[in-house]
C-alpha cells in the first residue's frame, strides 16, 4: 500500500493543526453533542431507605443498595425476576412486614420498589382486611 499526501505530525504540530476554540470557548468538534449522556448509578455506602408514598390502594418505598450487595441480588435473580421476602431480608434489607418487592425499574436494578396495601399491620404484615376475615371465623 502506498500513502500519498500524508504525513505524520508530532503531537505539537498536531495541535496547531486543529481550529482554535471559538468566541464562547467551545471545541469546533462538539463531540459531546453525539454521545448520549449516561448517568452513573449512584451507590451509597450504606442501603437507603425512601420515605413511605402512597395512592389510594398501596403504600410505597424504594431502597437503594450499595454496591456490594447489589452484586450480591444479581447474582440470586440475574435481574430476571422479584425477590421474595426471605431473599431481601438475607440481602439486609430491613424493614417492617408486609413489603413486597414488586418491579424491577430496568435502567436502575440495584434500587428495590416495594409496596403493601395500606392498612397493612407492620407487626404481622396482614392488611386490615384480612385481619378483620380471620377474626369473624374464629368467632
Amino acid at each position: 500500500l502506498k500513502w500519498s499526501g500524508l504525513r505524520r505530525l508530532s503531537p505539537v504540530s498536531f495541535a496547531e493543526a486543529l481550529p482554535e476554540q471559538d468566541s464562547e470557548g467551545t471545541s469546533p468538534f462538539p463531540v459531546d453533542r453525539f454521545r448520549p449522556r449516561v448517568a452513573m448509578p449512584h451507590y451509597p455506602e450504606e442501603i437507603e431507605y425512601s420515605e413511605k408514598y402512597a395512592d389510594d390502594k398501596y403504600e410505597y418505598r424504594h431502597v437503594i443498595l450499595t454496591k456490594a450487595i447489589a452484586k450480591d441480588m444479581y447474582r440470586i435473580t440475574a435481574c430476571k425476576r422479584l425477590l421474595e421476602e426471605k431473599e431481601w431480608r438475607n440481602l439486609g434489607v430491613q424493614q417492617s412486614y408486609g413489603w413486597v418487592h414488586y418491579e424491577i425499574h430496568r435502567p436502575e436494578p440495584h434500587i428495590l420498589l416495594f409496596r403493601r396495601l395500606l392498612g397493612t399491620d407492620p407487626g404481622t404484615g396482614k392488611a386490615l382486611a384480612q385481619q378483620q376475615q380471620q377474626q369473624q371465623q374464629q368467632q
